[in-house]
């Protein structure tokens, strides 16, 4: 997963990763807190605490997926830990600290 870009509360940001099973969905996941949450069916698990799933988009034929989504103007200064899901490989991705 990439740093968001520009990484800045209160304008849109740009969310990127590489590396999913090609064309299938992924989950995006925010948390304020790490810890560890199972997924059912799955060996891999959220290295979050009561993860949020805020976003889903569907990888393409390399497996890189991105978005672009406003991130509210109170988030900013607020540690959020950012971890995605690929439930086709059943995989999770490293875990980022983003403070907008």
């Amino acid at each position: 997963m990439a740093e968001p870009r520009p990484a800045i509360a209160g304008v849109p940001n740009t969310f990127a990763m590489a590396g999913a099973t090609p064309l299938t969905p992924v989950h995006w996941a925010v948390s304020l807190f790490a810890d560890g949450a199972s997924i059912p069916g799955c060996l891999a698990g959220f290295d979050l605490a009561s993860p949020l799933i805020f976003m889903t988009t569907n990888a393409d034929q390399n497996g890189d997926t991105s978005f672009t989504m406003p991130v509210p103007a109170i988030l900013a200064r607020c540690p959020l830990l950012l971890q995605t899901y690929d439930p086709t490989g059943c995989a999770t991705s490293n875990v980022m600290s983003v403070t907008f």
